[in-house]
């Protein structure tokens, strides 16, 4: 028996930010279309 944890539990950061960067520009013409959730005004503290 392998003393290493299974592969899901320590995911290497790479990894994660690649998965990250791949669903967001698959979704980015789906959600191009989409209307905006929120506006400018919604925002309680807008960062300058």
């Amino acid at each position: 028996m392998s003393n290493n944890p299974p592969y899901d539990l320590e995911e290497p950061e790479d990894v994660t930010k690649s998965l990250m960067i791949l669903s967001e520009r698959s979704l980015q013409d789906f959600l191009a279309s989409e209307p905006d959730v929120y506006t400018v005004d919604d925002l309680k503290v807008r960062y300058r």
